[in-house]
């Protein structure tokens, strides 16, 4: 996302991932794992269609790699803005 879409192409909107308990994700890798490779990767929203569980334990996690330092404060800000504008936009 970020070298291609964001950076190449010039793409500033928001970028929602696609299920992160779906079978090709969760059959690979732990969908909370995988919610930090997306966040980081460049998408904004994180999909969690099947788990409510899954998404809290997803953002729990998320929320102590930012404390740790494991995943920079800057990539959820970023992340937060676009959505931010994205919803105070006319057109959002």
């Amino acid at each position: 996302m970020q070298g291609l879409l964001r950076g190449q192409l010039g793409f500033d909107g928001v970028v929602i991932t696609d299920d992160l308990e779906g079978a090709a994700v969760s059959g690979t890798i732990d969908p909370a794992l995988a919610a930090k490779g997306a966040l980081e990767a460049g998408d904004d929203l994180l999909l969690y269609a099947t788990s409510t569980n899954t998404s809290a334990q997803a953002f729990g996690q998320l929320v102590k790699d930012v404390k740790s330092g494991q995943v920079d404060r800057s990539v959820v800000q970023s992340a937060y803005d676009r959505i931010t504008d994205l919803k105070d936009s006319p057109t959002g």
